[in-house]
């Protein structure tokens, strides 16, 4: 989605998270999440809500998907950290 208003984006979102959940409820699929994460170029703050199911969703600056941590600016710095943060505990036995 698009635009230059974050509330406009969020009302957006929200008629199509009630789309989709129609959906899957015709075609017996369920969606379990509880969180959301606005991806823009600038750092934005915007009190609406955006809700799944009647439910209000958590706003969050960084998710883990499928192993990697991205954060709501599209970079993975927090993942390289933790990365680099396990490998050096990884390979501290060797040095020794």
């Amino acid at each position: 989605m698009n635009g230059d208003d974050v509330n406009e984006i969020i009302d957006t979102l929200n008629r199509e998270l009630d789309k989709l959940l129609k959906w899957m409820s015709v075609n017996k699929l369920i969606i379990i999440t509880h969180y959301y994460m606005i991806i823009r170029k600038k750092e934005v703050e915007s009190n609406a809500a955006v809700r799944l199911n009647g439910v209000d969703l958590e706003k969050v600056k960084e998710i883990k998907y499928l192993g990697v941590i991205i954060d709501n600016m599209l970079k993975m710095k927090q993942h390289f950290e933790r990365l680099c943060l396990e490998l050096s505990v990884s390979f501290r036995p060797i040095e020794k």
